[in-house]
């Protein structure tokens, strides 16, 4: 029933958030159903987050409910107004709509099944995602507490934890639970964003299925080397390959995973939970281009009032879901209105144009304030030049972006030459300018940094394009910007890096992560809407032999994903790591129960019997471990959860951590009990866990200490819980 509910909820949504979306892309093909789920998502979700921010209202269940009552009502009325003219549409447009809504059902139902063979909250960096979750839902307020450093809110970007949050209140489901079907729900909110766009590009859904198809059903071309090199594709486990090394270690010292890898793995993080939305921000950009004769020659804002509004909201969303991705699409909205007023006269004469969207800049700003003032990275945007040595070599990165390239490419080259009439080369100065670049990518090859060169290229190559006099259709040039700019993206990756955490050796670890990221979802557009515009402009046996290199190109794109899936999914024959097998599941603490049935008794009782937001104590240790168990599955706050997480996001220099570090070892060591009642307080603690990894970490003499003191209040499994706070 959790399964239905879930969908339920999330259709409610669409259906509210579908007249909202009829007003902003009434003339695109589909109307923006496509990313009405995502609207309606992102509204109720920031309605619930800034009442709770401002204190008006608690973040429960009730207000989130009470708020979807008053947007159903709002799109009630809206329709009621609109009716003969949103009917219209329907009758119209149904059979692409009702396509979108099979889609969706479909992948649905289809990623539900996939994720209940991995279930599991472990793994990689599942347990953190499952702390922000637990925080977000028990925190009536914002900033949430963060669980894993008792007495600090929350110091992340957090509004994807906010959105599954929103679903898992409204839904009624389990968090262990809501974890997995956010998991499964991104697939199908991103594919039906991309199909959307791609849709409204192209109007053919064979062409827009593309976009879906790349964005999560291929993977890079790592599995298919590895199997050449094997010799087949038996006898190896493509999961474990891929994450020790195909996402990892292909071009070195980076991370450069894919969003089929990313749904694969599981993790909850910014850059996942955004894929879907990114969409939402491209579609409303694409308006623009749509629209571009109500912005030209004269703006107004007449007229675009609440296109104002919501795409203040998405882009600030974006400021809150994945702070890495907000200068991204910033510098994207900036290059697009350079292009649409280069286009229709004098820079110069565009300043009201320029205005408006510095305005919406500003109050994408304004309405996330209280997020904004109280966060504050231990991250500050620092660029820094990448050393020549740790460049990517340009055979990794074909292996990693070759076939979004090869897409990319040939549809930049087929567009010059439809805006050259046929006749590139005898353009005058486009023989120098191409025998300039070649001089240039052959100087960058022989110096080992072919990468910059080849983008460097395509960069000019794709800017003569934009900022050319031809005459551009709004749908080819939107594409061609977006393939300017993931040459940006990829260029800036080998010349510049943001500096973090990890230090020199892995300097682009974080840099290529995020961009690359970014550049697939980008890519997943320019594949589709490329892919149908190069076949419309080849004849022959060019158009054959290219649709046979792509052909050939998806192919070894589709073994990471199916063989992958497989492996991951222990080949669907339930879970297979512990002796004990257990059934298909969407419950995410399953494994504990397997795996550490004490521990599991435990954390139930703790979430049956302890008042929401009382300080447990528990043993701190290394990630990616068990440590954190009782901070992330109960939701109570802990003195410290994993320190090398707390110190990416507060304190870089370890000192608070290494503090509370020992703090909470003097606790449990200190046989005086009555000596470390002054740490009891500093923290607020209130009851102590004493459990199988405290046994294992702490002196048995100072852990008997505390029968002697404090009441025990759960003895069970060699599992014992006191009470030291009672008053």
């Amino acid at each position: 029933m959790s399964i239905l509910r879930w969908l339920v909820i999330i259709e409610l949504l669409g259906a509210a958030g579908w007249p909202l979306c009829f007003f902003l892309f009434r003339n695109l093909p589909d109307g923006g159903l496509g990313v009405a789920r995502l609207l309606g998502l992102l509204i109720i979700s920031y309605a619930g987050w800034l009442a709770a921010s401002l204190s008006l209202f608690p973040f429960d269940g009730a207000s989130l409910a009470a708020f979807l009552i008053l947007f159903l009502i709002s799109a009630s009325i809206l329709f009621t107004l609109n009716g003969k003219e949103m009917l219209s549409f329907l009758r119209e447009r149904r059979r692409i709509l009702l396509f979108e809504q099979v889609l969706f059902l479909a992948l649905y139902f289809l990623a539900v099944f996939i994720q209940s063979y991995k279930p599991d909250i472990t793994l990689a960096e599942k347990e953190p995602d499952m702390m922000y979750l637990q925080a977000v839902l028990r925190g009536r307020s914002m900033p949430p507490q963060d669980l894993w450093f008792a007495g600090k809110p929350v110091n992340y970007y957090y509004f994807g934890y906010v959105v599954v949050a929103s679903l898992i209140k409204l839904a009624a489901v389990r968090p262990e639970i809501g974890f997995n079907l956010a998991v499964a729900s991104i697939v199908p909110l991103a594919c039906c964003g991309a199909f959307s766009l791609a849709y409204n590009l192209t109007r053919r859904r064979g062409a827009a299925l593309i976009a879906p198809l790349f964005l999560l059903g291929l993977g890079n071309f790592d599995a298919l080397l590895r199997a050449l090199r094997s010799g087949g594709l038996a006898g190896r486990d493509w999961w474990y390959e891929m994450f020790a090394h195909g996402s990892r270690e292909v071009i070195p010292g980076t991370i450069h995973e894919f969003p089929c890898f990313s749904f694969l793995l599981g993790d909850l993080h910014p850059h996942f939970t955004f894929m879907p939305f990114c969409f939402l921000v491209l579609s409303m950009l694409y308006v623009l281009f749509a629209r571009q004769g109500d912005l030209f020659p004269k703006f107004s804002l007449s007229g675009w009032r609440l296109y104002t509004i919501v795409c203040s909201l998405v882009l600030g969303a974006v400021f809150m879901f994945n702070t890495w991705d907000y200068p991204t699409y910033l510098l994207l909205m900036f290059l697009a209105a350079t292009v649409l007023a280069s286009r229709h006269g004098a820079l110069a004469r565009s300043w009201p144009f320029f205005g408006w969207i510095l305005l919406l800049i500003v109050l994408s700003v304004l309405l996330f304030l209280p997020f904004r003032l109280q966060f504050a990275p231990e991250a500050k945007p620092h660029p820094a030049l990448v050393d020549a040595a740790k460049r990517s070599p340009l055979g990794a990165f074909f292996t990693v972006n070759g076939l979004g390239c090869f897409v990319a490419f040939s549809y930049l080259i087929v567009e010059l030459v439809r805006c050259s009439g046929g006749r590139l080369l005898r353009v005058n100065g486009w023989p120098l300018a191409l025998l300039g670049m070649g001089v240039v990518i052959a100087g960058s090859v022989s110096a080992g940094c072919a990468v910059v060169g080849i983008m460097s290229a395509v960069c000019v190559l794709a800017a003569l394009a934009v900022f050319s006099r031809c005459d551009w259709p709004p749908e080819r040039l939107f594409v061609v910007l977006l393939l300017l700019f993931c040459a940006v993206l990829f260029l800036g990756c080998e010349l510049f890096y943001l500096k973090d955490f990890y230090g020199e050796h892995l300097q682009r670890q974080n840099t290529v992560f995020k961009y690359y990221f970014q550049a697939w979802i980008l890519s997943s557009i320019i594949v589709a809407a490329g892919t149908k515009f190069v076949i419309e402009r080849l004849r022959g046996v060019f158009r054959i032999a290219w649709q046979a290199a792509l052909v050939a190109l998806v192919a070894g794109s589709l073994i990471y994903p199916v063989w992958g899936t497989y492996h991951r999914c222990q080949r669907f024959r339930g879970g297979l790591l512990s002796p004990v097998p257990y059934l298909p599941t969407l419950d995410g603490s399953a494994y504990i129960k397997q795996r550490y049935p004490g521990e599991y008794n435990a954390l139930h009782w703790v979430s049956e019997h302890i008042p929401s937001g009382e300080v447990i104590l528990e043993a701190t240790g290394d990630p990616y471990s068990f440590h954190g168990r009782v901070s992330t599955f109960t939701g109570h706050p802990t003195v410290l959860g994993w320190g090398n997480q707390e110190s990416l996001w507060r304190d870089w220099s370890w000192k608070l951590i290494t503090e509370r570090t020992q703090d909470i070892k003097r606790i449990y060591d200190e046989t005086r009990k009555e000596t470390v009642a002054a740490l009891l307080q500093k923290y607020g603690i209130r009851y102590v866990y004493v459990g199988t990894l405290e046994a294992k970490k702490y002196g048995a003499a100072g852990l008997r200490a505390f029968a002697g003191t404090f009441p025990l209040i759960y003895a069970r499994d060699d599992i014992r819980i006191y009470a030291v706070g009672e008053k």
